[in-house]
């Protein structure tokens, strides 16, 4: 699918650069994307996704650019060049369509670069991480039914080779051999079928746990954190202590399609409300002292900006340090806005701590 859908795409997205839609060098970026996009997870995920969006971090541009002098030695772009970010995006389109772990990372990347105000060398890409989220949402949580045992068909093979067998005339050690076999195939069917029921029992458990436990925690209109109700809450408490609570509720890698329509219930009528990103990490620090947070990346500025303020125990200068990542600390949006990023967060910092 990701193979099909870059070789179609690409020519156009590399008419921006005038590059020759039969040349070698796009034959070697649709090559390379395919190829080397599959295989990015993790922190290296994010940072190709920051190439696509014109902004090189880490070692996505050289390792991308070995990528693709692999097929072309004669790629020479730099990392600020249109071309080398368009062959990131293809990059993060293959990791978009790997029907992986790795799709869910791409996909919240790119919906956090969206949320900062960066903008992708492909215009597409943020419409293609909604659909890969909502999609890989649904795979997860879809209630499968539990596969059939099928073990009928190993006897029906049997009793087809023992009918050969005895019009053959057979040795009677050679049909003990196949009942051997086919006594050995029927444990192996077996024992695959009993792990395939354990994990699908297991995400079908999970996703109704998880179901019971946000509707739950919805319903009540109360702050587990803030022992307050929602409605009682200043609006910066309000966004961020909604989006940790909900994200930590969530028993998958990637957040429900539903997620904004359960905010917007919590947060009352005033979801259009602005939220200044410092001002709703100052007002809820000392609540979340001890909160796990992940080291400061570009693609995680609210969790980010709760670790910096923390390890400067809330001085000043806190603000200013988040400069090195990019962030710009006194970022801000509506309410809803600012929970839905929350929990984003959440759910790709395990993602990438489980890469």
């Amino acid at each position: 699918m990701a193979d099909d859908y870059i070789k179609r795409q690409l020519p156009t997205w590399m008419r921006a650069v005038e590059l020759e839609p039969a040349g070698e060098r796009l034959s070697a970026i649709e090559r390379s994307a395919v190829d080397f996009g599959k295989t990015l997870s993790g922190r290296d995920l994010l940072d190709m996704v920051l190439l696509a969006h014109g902004r090189s971090y880490g070692d996505a541009f050289d390792d991308l650019q070995g990528s693709i002098q692999s097929h072309d030695p004669t790629f020479g772009c730099r990392a600020d060049d249109l071309e080398s970010s368009i062959a990131a995006c293809a990059a993060v389109c293959a990791a978009l369509m790997a029907e992986s772990k790795s799709s869910s990372v791409a996909a919240q990347g790119v919906l956090s670069a969206k949320w900062v105000g960066l903008s992708p060398a492909v215009k597409e890409l943020p419409d293609l991480a909604v659909v890969t989220a909502h999609k890989r949402s649904e795979a997860l949580r879809m209630r499968r039914g539990l596969p059939d045992p099928s073990i009928k068909n190993v006897f029906i093979d049997f009793h087809a080779e023992m009918e050969q067998s005895n019009s053959s005339g057979m040795a009677t050690h050679n049909i003990v051999q196949l009942l051997g076999d086919s006594v050995e195939t029927l444990g192996d069917k077996l024992q695959e079928n009993q792990l395939l029921q354990g994990l699908q029992l297991t995400a079908r458990l999970d996703a109704a746990d998880e179901e019971l436990q946000l509707l739950w925690w919805a319903f009540s209109s109360y702050s587990e954190l803030a022992k307050k109700r929602w409605a009682e809450l200043p609006h910066e408490m309000a966004a961020l202590l909604c989006g940790i609570e909900f994200g930590n509720k969530l028993a998958f890698e990637i957040e429900l399609p539903s997620t904004e329509p359960l905010l917007a219930r919590l947060l009352g009528p005033e979801t259009n409300e602005l939220v200044s990103l410092a001002a709703a990490v100052e007002a809820t620090a000392t609540m979340l002292d001890s909160m796990a947070l992940p080291l400061g990346h570009p693609l995680l500025p609210i969790l980010s900006s709760m670790s910096e303020h923390r390890a400067l125990k809330g001085e000043p200068a806190w603000k200013g340090s988040m400069v090195r990542w990019e962030i710009n600390a006194d970022h801000s949006c509506e309410k809803l806005t600012f929970a839905g990023q929350v929990v984003r967060e959440l759910a790709l910092m395990g993602n990438i701590s489980n890469a």
